[in-house]
């Protein structure tokens, strides 16, 4: 399978909090969440540059993973991952 290997980058401990979980309990009280996120990208091009506008902008990845843990809300964590995730990869 061939290819450049990818690079990855780690985003820890994003401490923020929402109302999120199956029951009304769990939903009705803001709770604090801590989202860590990876992210498998080629960073040849920014490492090559030294560019930083050709590499993953870590603060809007951490602004909009806290905006959805914040302003919206799911039943399960599995959807607001994946909703985290989805929105990543469309940045």
């Amino acid at each position: 399978m061939g290819g450049t290997p990818l690079d990855r980058i780690s985003i820890r401990d994003i401490k923020t909090s929402g109302r999120h979980g199956v029951s009304d309990e769990e939903r009705r009280e803001y709770q604090e969440f801590l989202v860590d996120i990876d992210i498998d990208t080629d960073a040849t091009a920014a490492i090559e540059s030294d560019d930083v506008s050709k590499t993953v902008d870590y603060s809007e990845v951490v602004e909009e993973a806290s905006r959805m843990v914040a302003e919206e809300s799911f039943n399960l964590i599995e959807t607001l991952a994946s909703g985290i995730a989805n929105r990543i990869l469309e940045m």
